[in-house]
């Protein structure tokens, strides 16, 4: 948005977008900071502003260990989005606004203080709050909102946005109190989201602009563009879907709203007092005594404008800009003392290093190094208020004076799966029979280590009170000489979890033979299944089926499907011994089998459907029929030594052979699960027959398979670049933040999971020559095919090919034809068309060529394997064969010689050159739509519009 951009030339403009858009691209992020810095040189004559300048830190590699991205908001532009009342709230107690926020808490905590070190936090603490949203709200850069949609008809509606907001992926990743079955922690819980934005009077279209494009708001943020796209409603008037879920969200407060909330505007006389302390406080860091408290009172005159560091913050400050001047100085001190830039993207903290102690080798370090200081004493007094003998004590944490109750804003020093109480009274004594073995064998063993001053005592405790550490040594400090880290909300499981891990850093790596070291096929999975959980594919899609390892009674499970006559490549094979295997009963009497599937789900509750030895569905509170969980398998089982296969029927799994067995349950597709009988209720309202499995074609597909169904440079680019290829699902795969080798690790993903080759792959059925080979031994085979395609009876009954798109209802509609060529690979097609359910089992498309009975041959002369070879030639080479079938002599004009010198070039036009056609035919003219002086569709777009004008 710096307009000096446009001075520097379009090239560089390019480098802006190519670093927007691809930040791992090294070569343009490189030439832009160098062009930004020859810029920073040129001083007066310099083109961008400063805050352009700035941006140079950012594009230099980074210096700090690691690979993974800050985890916090960028705050870049953060007065474009919330205001200060709901900012001093949230720096004061995350959890008080959002109770399962990651944010640890800073402010507040004041458990182990009392005396002076209390009256101090007090004090200094609201100030510090106050001036940090100074700077931030300073600092803060403009922000370019996203612009409405032009033509829509219909008003903002409440509950439509409810529908946007189940339906179009955002439960894969929120929580929200209106959805209390959606779980997902991946982001933020929703449900006081509006209480947040209201705070600032742009709040709206801020939320407005972050549904529509979030990366405008964070180039680099995980929340994906859901591709929020106006909406023809069925009164004919047009809607906003991005309107709709804004004003829904704005509703979504739970009545929240912060309190005990400091005047915006002004400052009191003690506010203003403590205001001055703390600036000199840090002042006193940089200048003499004497110096420090002319420049609070000065300021910095103009000479000192070379000096460098955060004090430039102070020149030029005037008696009616001071109080505003000081808060921003001690708000960019008081973020940097609190390392906010360790998580957050914040303006002026570009160059900002990571400010936590090394912990590279903390797992071996001597406990005679660790500074337990009075610890022990707090704790063992904090047990014994838990017990019951309190004596003398002072304020609670929280409270302003001795006689207040704990408000609010206190801060939970054991959470509520700890034993000890959050809000403690100190004693003077410490009974003589409290010890280790009076509490939970936890909390024993961890304070056995703390008074043995060992590293795991130690660590346990700066997990749940890190500031405890200062207790009766806060008084010998000054303020800001105290511990600092901030309490993070860990329950006891997490912060186990944590105390290992630390406690394993030793600084050195395990001895070579200890090391894991993968196969490249194995390394491409872990880096691709990283990725994945990064960005949440497994909120969506599941990664992997269930999977159920039973032990049943011969018999049991019913008896094989009748055999049918199917193509020999789709017969499942298994090895003599496996089938062997399966027959074997061990000493209770119970056969083996392993089936990998999905549960069959309830159309009304979503839940796991359970049936009769009948296969119909129990009624609720039925106790007297012995219940079956019906299973749709994804994979060929073995079972009494017979195949169940793909496609086939379901298999009913009584509840004695689950009892007897294992349930894996699937990796991810918790949203698909969930909107299943949504969807179906939605769907039912227009056609009542719905069918229960067709509803899964409408949900974020498994991707179980994925690796060997489509090419790998497809899948590259359609994760950085999503199109539609279901017309008929309910929400579109979204646009993430990918960077392009992001994307490659999931592509290596999916294809080493599966088996498949990659990452290049040369199949001779991709080759364009193919088509001359075939054509010569059987003429006619692709324009045979292409019947077929083009029967009513066949693909265009469901498939849109090309420009064709079938009637009917539109959640009939199936893929796009024109494009198969490019994004599945050659195998999957050719037995996709043999038979689909072996390949996706709820598929509503049927065989539509069966093993025995043949398309009629006026169609295509031939067998049944030879059609399926042909269509499948056909849609791998659509393309070119389109291509082929075009002629572009109608779209060759020829042009108008230049007309010679010294003649009239009117003249010159209206006399035809020498071999010239005095006029195109009729069936030669070009298309209307080519206008004169336009030029005509390329061959490719046109080859499907002539197929697509054909079919119609």
């Amino acid at each position: 948005s710096d307009a000096g951009l446009t001075a520097l030339g379009p090239t560089v403009g390019r480098w802006v977008e190519d670093v927007r858009s691809s930040p791992d691209g090294r070569q343009s992020r490189e030439r832009l900071r160098e062009t930004i810095q020859r810029d920073m040189a040129a001083g007066a004559d310099a083109k961008l502003s400063s805050r352009s300048h700035q941006m140079a830190s950012l594009l230099k590699d980074p210096e700090t260990p690691g690979t993974l991205p800050k985890v916090g908001p960028s705050l870049r532009h953060v007065a474009s989005k919330v205001g200060f009342d709901w900012l001093y709230a949230w720096l004061r107690n995350p959890q008080d606004f959002r109770p399962s926020t990651k944010m640890p808490r800073f402010f507040g905590l004041w458990e182990h203080l009392e005396g002076k070190g209390l009256e101090e936090s007090m004090r200094y603490e609201p100030l510090e709050i106050r001036s940090m949203i100074s700077y931030l709200e300073r600092s803060s850069q403009p922000f370019d909102y996203v612009k409405p949609y032009s033509g829509i008809t219909a008003l903002p509606d409440i509950e439509r946005g409810r529908k946007v907001f189940q339906v179009r992926g955002c439960l894969a990743c929120h929580q929200h109190a209106d959805f209390p079955e959606a779980a997902s922690t991946h982001g933020p819980n929703l449900s006081r989201i509006g209480a947040k934005v209201a705070s600032n009077p742009r709040g709206a279209a801020w939320l407005y602009s972050w549904l529509r494009e979030p990366a405008r708001y964070h180039p680099r943020t995980l929340m994906p563009n859901v591709l929020l796209e106006p909406v023809t409603l069925p009164d004919g008037k047009v809607s906003d879907p991005a309107s709709d879920a804004t004003a829904y969200l704005l509703r979504s407060t739970e009545d929240w709203k912060p309190t005990d909330i400091p005047v915006a505007s002004t400052l009191t006389v003690d506010e203003r007092k403590s205001l001055d302390e703390l600036a000199l406080m840090y002042l006193k860091d940089r200048f003499p005594t004497a110096r420090a408290e002319t420049v609070l009172a000065e300021g910095l005159g103009a000479d000192q404008a070379n000096l460098l560091g955060d004090e430039r913050m102070l020149l030029g400050m005037s008696a009616s800009d001071r109080d505003a001047t000081l808060l921003g100085y001690v708000g960019k001190k008081t973020i940097a003392k609190l390392s906010c830039a360790a998580c957050h993207d914040i303006p002026g903290f570009e160059d900002a290093k990571a400010a936590g102690a090394a912990l590279a080798d903390w797992g071996r370090k001597d406990s005679s190094k660790i500074a337990f200081e009075q610890v022990s004493h707090f704790v063992m007094h904090q047990l014994a208020e838990t017990h019951g003998h309190a004596g003398d004590h002072h304020a609670p944490s929280g409270s302003h004076s001795p006689e207040a109750a704990p408000d609010s804003h206190a801060s939970p020093l054991a959470l509520a799966d700890e034993p000890l109480a959050p809000d403690l009274a100190y004693t003077s004594t410490i009974p003589s029979h409290l010890t280790p073995e009076s509490f939970d064998p936890t909390t024993g063993f961890f304070l056995e280590k703390l008074l043995a001053h060992e590293r795991e005592g130690f660590l346990w405790q700066k997990l749940r009170a890190p500031r405890s550490y200062d207790y009766k040594k806060a008084e010998n400090k000054s303020y800001n000489e105290r511990y600092r880290m901030p309490q993070f909300p860990f329950n006891a499981t997490q912060r186990e979890a944590v105390m290992t891990f630390v406690l394993g850093l030793v600084a050195e790596p395990p001895a070579p033979e200890f090391i894991y070291q993968p196969t490249p096929r194995e390394e491409s999975r872990l880096a691709g299944l990283k990725v994945a959980e990064q960005y949440n594919c497994g909120g969506c899609h599941a990664l992997n089926m269930d999977r159920w390892d039973i032990r049943y009674k011969p018999g049991s499970l019913g008896e094989a499907p009748t055999t049918v006559a199917d193509y020999p490549f789709l017969s499942p094979h298994f090895a003599a011994q496996d089938i062997a295997q399966s027959l074997v009963t061990d000493r209770q009497g119970r056969r083996r089998a392993t089936l990998i599937g999905m549960p069959v789900l309830d159309p009304i509750s979503g839940k796991p459907q359970f049936v009769d030895e009948d296969g119909v569905p129990i009624e609720p509170g039925d106790t007297e029929t012995a219940p079956h969980q019906p299973v749709m398998l994804w994979h060929d089982a073995l079972i009494d030594g017979e195949a169940r296969m793909v496609g086939g029927q379901n298999v009913s799994l009584p509840t004695d052979a689950l009892a007897h067995g294992v349930h894996y349950p699937a990796r991810g597709g918790d949203l698909a699960r969930l909107l299943f009988p949504v969807v179906i209720a939605d769907e039912k309202q227009i056609n009542p027959n719905v069918k229960a499995d067709d509803a899964w074609g409408w949900l974020p597909p498994p991707l179980a398979g994925e690796g060997r169904k489509v090419q790998s440079g497809w899948l590259h680019k359609f994760l950085l670049n999503p199109k539609t290829i279901r017309p008929s699902a309910v929400l579109r795969m979204p646009k993430f933040n990918f960077y392009s080798s992001e994307a490659a690790a999931l592509v290596n993903y999916f294809a080493s999971v599966d088996g498949a080759e990659y990452p290049y792959v040369y199949d001779p059925r991709l080759d364009e020559s193919m088509l001359t080979d075939v054509e010569e031994s059987h003429p006619g085979h692709l324009e045979g095919a292409l019947k077929i395609v083009t029967n009513n009876n066949y693909c265009v009954k469901c498939h849109l090919v090309g420009s064709y798109a079938p009637p009917g209802n539109p959640k009939a509609l199936a893929p796009q034809l024109e494009r198969v060529h490019e994004r599945l690979r050659p195998d999957y097609v050719h037995n996709w068309i043999a038979n689909p359910k072996r390949y996706l089992p709820y598929t509503g498309m049927p065989v539509n060529i069966p093993f025995d009975k043949p398309v009629s041959q006026d169609l295509y002369t031939g067998t049944s394997e030879q059609q399926i070879d042909a269509l499948t030639d056909l849609l791998m080479h659509f393309d070119a064969f389109a291509k082929q079938n075009l002629s572009l002599e109608a779209y060759l004009r020829q042009q108008p010689a230049a007309p010679a010198a010294n003649l009239d070039p009117a003249k010159e036009q209206a006399t035809p050159a020498v071999g010239t056609p005095q006029a195109l035919q009729p069936s030669q003219q070009p298309p209307k739509s080519a206008a004169a002086g336009q030029q005509p569709d390329l061959p490719r777009e046109s080859a499907s519009r002539r197929l697509g004008v054909a079919l119609k």
